[in-house]
């Protein structure tokens, strides 16, 4: 029983890496091999010269066969047991070689196998019934021996019910298309990529001739796209350009295509008043409005902001700072969304490090969950944080209404939120492609990726920004499938995920 586990614990030889690795090289040569046979096979019959030595030819001059005396020899048999129908003997093979060396592999391979007999012997058949010209270079016809067989068989066993010559084989020509394709093994992507390149040949013409002649027309000019002028008339519905001094700072980084489409979006808080923006010619995608996001209160969402109130609680931290004999002033108070900011400027000779470690204190007399105190860089005042009473709802319209969006350079602005202060904060996600959101339940990971999404979507369109979403939980990213950024639909299925992201 030991000596059993001990086997069953021991190590591969080689790593599944390694394995793996080996096990599709070995798959792309047999495919390999498969096309090269194939092909060499064509050659026989496409050389084919009925006075070169073969089995039914006796002669001392040398084969013209381009595959030599063998494939003089298997080019005879071919021809003279299947007629033309053994030009299909090459087009399987080399369909299962396709399907080998692109790793799709040939399933039920032994019954696609089977069939191909039954699919030779039917296209046989049907192209015996038909009449061959004089150069054809055998006496048993287009049908080969077999054909000729099955076809003179089945006339005289038919005959006699009204069965024609011609209705036989169209019959078979069916028996053949019918065991023919499946025994080829493609999929109908594959089909189809068929169908258009034997089309390519016809169609590219006619492409280039129709472009050709709309070049000439003028119409190829007025086909492509024209981006949107603003004018400082009336008649734009309110519209005007960037500022200059906007546009100076810009420089020459407007002439991209991207930054042509985020500099046409100036002043969205007067193009928010109208129900679209046309940013593009009709037919063609448009960014969405601002319209279909909530506008902000007024007031802006703070219970804090009263000066009588901030000006009260700098006079209280005052207060408590000199119960624990710190000297100092409130000189300033910066208001955010989340926290206030309280600048103190300390009487001198007053360690920062005693104000720091007085935060725990701090909090408790002033009633607050907590209180963040630290060394403003650059300056001499000390600043101390602390929560509002009432948090204010930071809306993503006043976001991406915000100066600080549309003037960015970035190639990929995300829209993160507001400062202490209650500035807009952006970001390039270009620049960081490494992006983690991670938290607990509750803490505002959904909120934070919809924004993200959101802020690339209202500033690029399908044709400069595309997307891979998975979302196995089937909860955040549903909303977005069918958007014309997304390159496939939304996965959910883990094993789909891996082949998109290999993809």
């Amino acid at each position: 029983m030991a000596s059993r586990s001990t086997a069953a614990a021991k190590p591969a030889l080689l790593p599944p890496g390694v394995v793996a690795f080996l096990r599709r090289r070995a798959i792309e040569l047999a495919g390999a091999a498969i096309a090269a046979v194939a092909v060499v096979f064509g050659v026989a019959l496409a050389s084919f010269d009925a006075a070169d030595p073969s089995l039914n030819t006796a002669t001392a001059a040398a084969a013209a066969n381009l595959a030599g005396p063998t494939g003089a020899i298997v080019a005879d048999l071919a021809l003279q047991s299947l007629g033309a129908a053994a030009a299909l003997v090459v087009a399987v093979p080399l369909a299962w070689a396709w399907r080998l060396v692109s790793h799709h592999g040939v399933a039920r391979w032994w019954l696609r196998a089977a069939l191909l007999p039954f699919g030779l012997a039917a296209a046989a058949a049907a192209l015996a019934a038909l009449p061959w010209h004089e150069s054809w270079p055998l006496a048993t016809g287009l049908g080969g021996a077999i054909g000729m067989v099955i076809f003179e068989r089945a006339i005289a066993e038919l005959a006699p019910f009204g069965v024609t010559p011609l209705a036989f084989a169209a019959s078979a020509a069916l028996v053949a298309l019918a065991a023919l394709v499946p025994a080829l093994g493609l999929s109908l992507a594959e089909w189809r990529a068929l169908g258009l390149g034997m089309m390519s040949p016809v169609v590219l013409p006619l492409r280039l001739a129709r472009r050709i002649a709309a070049r000439a027309g003028g119409d190829g000019d007025a086909r492509r796209r024209r981006e949107p002028q603003f004018s400082r008339g009336a008649s734009d519905g309110g519209l005007r350009p960037l500022p200059d001094r906007e546009t100076r700072s810009r420089g020459d980084k407007r002439k991209a295509p991207a930054q042509k489409l985020v500099a046409r979006r100036a002043g969205k808080h007067v193009a928010a008043r109208q129900e679209t923006l046309e940013l593009v010619t009709p037919g063609e995608y448009q960014l969405p409005p601002l319209s279909l996001l909530t506008l902000p209160p007024a007031h802006g969402g703070r219970a804090d902001d009263n000066e009588d109130a901030l000006a009260q609680n700098a006079r209280m931290l005052e207060t408590v700072l000199d119960d624990f004999g710190v000297q100092g002033e409130i000189v300033k108070v910066r208001p955010g969304p989340v926290v206030t900011l309280y600048e103190l400027e300390p009487a001198p000779g007053t360690k920062s490090s005693r104000v720091i470690s007085l935060a725990d204190d701090i909090a408790r007399s002033m009633s607050a969950v907590s209180v963040r105190v630290a060394l403003i860089p650059g300056r001499s005042v000390m600043g101390i944080e602390l929560p509002n009473n009432r948090r204010e709802t930071v809306y993503l319209r006043e976001l991406l209404a915000a100066p600080e969006y549309e003037a960015t350079a970035a190639r990929l602005t995300l829209a993160l939120g507001k400062s202490i202060g209650g500035a807009p904060v952006m970001t390039d996600l270009a620049r960081m492609p490494h992006l983690l959101v991670a938290g607990t339940t509750g803490s505002g990971k959904s909120v934070a990726l919809n924004t993200m999404i959101l802020s690339l979507l209202y500033r690029l369109p399908p044709d400069q920004c595309k997307m891979i979403m998975i979302d196995p939980k089937m909860l955040e990213l549903s909303a977005y499938d069918g958007i014309p950024h997304l390159l496939a639909p939304v996965v959910t299925d883990p094993r789909q995920a891996v082949v998109a992201l290999k993809w």
